[in-house]
């Protein structure tokens, strides 16, 4: 599933925006064992103490993938924005929709994936 959704993102970042917003939340509600697992505070604790080590992971794997941002940025599609800010814009309120609905269940998740991914290409677009 990840392949088609980056590839899209690298050929459209409008349309990519949008496929890795609902992806997301599709994982999210599809596997919410795993999602908690991802959202939990233990999750959260590793991820601070160990950030460096596992950014530094990261990197290697989404390096094509960054290269096309800058290039969707340099093209005037995305928001001239650093990279962790772009992100940040992007999956933020994706990742506090899926701990909300999670937590509490006060979200309708599929209205959510219907209309966010218009709410978060308004940030993230020129």
């Amino acid at each position: 599933m990840a392949a088609p959704i980056f590839r899209r993102l690298l050929e459209d970042a409008r349309g990519g925006v949008h496929a890795v917003t609902r992806a997301y939340l599709r994982f999210v509600q599809e596997h919410p064992d795993a999602a908690r697992l991802m959202h939990s505070v233990t999750a959260d604790r590793e991820i601070t103490e160990h950030a460096r080590q596992i950014r530094g992971a990261q990197e290697a794997r989404p390096a094509p993938l960054a290269a096309r941002l800058r290039a969707h940025q340099q093209s005037g599609a995305l928001v001239p924005l650093p990279l962790p800010v772009l992100e940040s814009l992007i999956l933020g309120p994706v990742t506090g929709i899926a701990r909300r609905w999670l937590s509490v269940g006060d979200i309708d998740i599929e209205e959510a994936a219907r209309t966010v991914p218009y709410h978060i290409w308004r940030s993230v677009s020129p």
